[in-house]
């Protein structure tokens, strides 16, 4: 009876043993190409058999591939060419920020003043300066009416200023500082001192006249 129950319990292992092994076939055959198994198998297959029946498995001095390098950065752009100045031409002007003067007092040229109200504010204070080495009066601004005309042929302040002296009829003279033009004007009239581009004054029979009040009575 002992026998029987042996062989019984025999026959179910082996059964057991032969539907396992038909209900799980293995995932990969591990035979098929194992001589080139590192460039024909999917790492899933290497994985697989290398842990199944040790083929596939990396070797211990394979280091894992390195991915590639970055393509190196763009070059930086060349820098922009210097101007081009053709043969005879003049260089690039340079730009002043203020109303600057050269060393012995005269104004640059027009264009080379970054605000064209520059170069009219050097002209007006190189004339203020030639006047304060003179008796005559002046100031900034024009003088509005009773003009008398042009004084011909006067192309500087001072000579200005002599015309209307010299004129019985001006009490007032103004120069334009950029144009270097002398205008005379009457007794009558007043002074426009925002008038920036102009310098007027006043001749020595004016500022000698009696000073009078608004009703006309002498002071």
């Amino acid at each position: 009876m002992a026998w029987q129950l042996a062989w019984a319990g025999l026959a179910g292992l082996i059964s057991l043993s032969c539907c396992a092994q038909a209900q799980d076939p293995p995932a990969f055959d591990c035979e098929a190409g194992k001589d080139n198994w590192k460039d024909d198998w999917s790492e899933k297959k290497k994985s697989y058999c290398c842990d199944t029946v040790g083929i596939g498995c990396p070797e211990n001095n394979e280091e894992p591939a390195q991915p590639p390098a970055p393509p190196p950065p763009p070059p930086p752009p060349p820098p922009p060419p210097p101007p081009q100045v053709e043969a005879g031409a003049s260089a690039p002007v340079r730009k002043l920020k203020g109303p600057e003067r050269k060393a012995d007092g005269m104004p640059y040229e027009a264009d080379e003043y970054e605000n064209p109200d520059h170069h009219i504010d050097a002209w007006r204070e190189r004339h203020l300066n030639t006047m304060k080495t003179t008796q005559h009066h002046h100031t900034r601004g024009s003088w509005l009416y009773g003009q008398i005309g042009t004084a011909h042929g006067v192309k500087d302040i001072e000579g200005c200023a002599n015309s209307c002296e010299q004129n019985s009829e001006c009490y007032h003279w103004m120069f334009h500082v950029t144009g270097h033009h002398c205008s005379l004007a009457h007794d009558h009239g007043f002074a426009n001192e925002d008038a920036g581009d102009w310098i007027h004054g006043h001749s020595k029979r004016f500022l000698s006249k009696p000073k009078t009040t608004s009703l006309g009575n002498e002071l």
